[in-house]
Formats: C-alpha cells, sequence, structure tokens
C-alpha cells in the first residue's frame, strides 16, 4: 500500500474529493480480443448519447464542480473521462494502447470519473494529492508542457505526475510496466469507490494477469 495523503488545499475547495487506490504486479501486452470488445460495447453505448447527456453524469459534473472550485474553467480543461466521452459522442474512435490503458480507459467510460495508471517503478516516495502551483508543468503525454496550475495534482518526491486532465511521461504506462498504481479521482465521496475498485480487480486479474493486488480508499 502506497502511502497518500489529501492536502489541504484539495481538502479546503472540496471536501468530498477522494481517491480509490489499487496497487498490483501486472502483465503488460498488447490487448486480447475479450477486452477489446468490452471496449468497443462501452464505446457504442456511448456513441449514441449527445455531447448534452455527458454533462447529466454524476461523475462528470462532480468533477465539474470541483474544478471550477479550484479556479480552472472546465470547458478548457476537460478531465479525461468526458474528453473521451465527448470524443466518442463526436463520432471518434479511441485509440489503443495497451491492456492496462485499455482496463482504465473502460471503467472511466462505464462510470464517469477520471483514472489514472501509473508505473510504481516511476515513482518515490509518499505520494500527496494537491493543487498544481503556478510555474508548474510537465510534458504530457503525446502533448506538450501542460500547466499545472490549479489542476488537481498526484505528486510524489520528485513533484507532479498525474492529474484527471493529462497525465505526464514520467510515470506513464509502457510495454516493460510490471508494478501498476492505479486510481480514481473522485469528488463526490466514496460512495461508489468499492464497487468500481472491486471491478477494476477483476478486470485487471483477468486481462493483465494481476496479482497482490491491494486496494483503499483516501478521503479528504
Amino acid at each position: 500500500m502506497l502511502p497518500i495523503c489529501i492536502d489541504t488545499s484539495i481538502r479546503t475547495a472540496c471536501p468530498a474529493a477522494a481517491l480509490g487506490c489499487l496497487t498490483a504486479q501486472v502483465y503488460t501486452r498488447p490487448s486480447e480480443s475479450g477486452l477489446l470488445a468490452l471496449l468497443e460495447q462501452e464505446e457504442r453505448r456511448l456513441s449514441v448519447r449527445t455531447v448534452a447527456q455527458i454533462g447529466e453524469n454524476a461523475a462528470v459534473s462532480a468533477t465539474r464542480n470541483a474544478y471550477r472550485a479550484f479556479g480552472k474553467d472546465p470547458h478548457r480543461y476537460r478531465n479525461s473521462a468526458e474528453a473521451m466521452m465527448r470524443r466518442l459522442a463526436q463520432g471518434k474512435g479511441l485509440y489503443t494502447i495497451n491492456n492496462v490503458v485499455e482496463i482504465n480507459n473502460l471503467l472511466s467510460l462505464q462510470s464517469g470519473y477520471s483514472m489514472g495508471t501509473y508505473d510504481r517503478e516511476h515513482l518515490c516516495g509518499t505520494l500527496s494529492w494537491r493543487v498544481g502551483r503556478e510555474g508548474e508543468t510537465y510534458p504530457g503525454i503525446g502533448k506538450d508542457a501542460i500547466n499545472l496550475y490549479g489542476l488537481p495534482v498526484l505528486c510524489d518526491a520528485q513533484g507532479p505526475f498525474g492529474n484527471p486532465s493529462s497525465d505526464g511521461t514520467r510515470a506513464m504506462i509502457t510495454q516493460e510496466t510490471k508494478d501498476l498504481f492505479f486510481c480514481i479521482y473522485a469528488f463526490d465521496g466514496t460512495e461508489r469507490l468499492p464497487a468500481l475498485l472491486a471491478q477494476a480487480s477483476g478486470l485487471f486479474s483477468a486481462h493483465a494477469r494481476a496479482e497482490n493486488i491491494e486496494t483503499w480508499m483516501v478521503s479528504a
């Protein structure tokens, strides 16, 4: 179990903020047909939604409200779950990366929560969840430098590495990833997290050969 604390900058702006956490040893590989079929089924379900309907999802709405509380425009800084849902509603497909990333995306699309998957070998020390400070950036996955000011960022001893909108490259999942840290970014409390963590455990076991799974929650 990784030590994680929620900073007062998060607690003050969004008292209902919580993290659902999972660690495991996994086998990262290209996704097999069974997992891709599950993802395609979810893509078809969401492809008939309108952009307006996406905003009615409780988890998406809670994340938008939290971003406003942090002083960020949720339309300019869309969280990853909403961004994927909008992409599907606009008739665009999702890229496939590997089994670990696909499991993350599947759970995010099903629930409306933004989620993060990280390589533990590239993390060190106690983790903290706090609001990004002025001047903080990191190279985003497939993007240029991400301005982290005002975003709810996960940090380790080396600094920020992830947030609900766009993760950094330092702890990104690659084909070499064996030690996983997965988290659910929740801004509406912990009620739904136990079921989602159980679902995540099952998917990582079935499709990524996960072993030594640990799950826990951290709340403000």
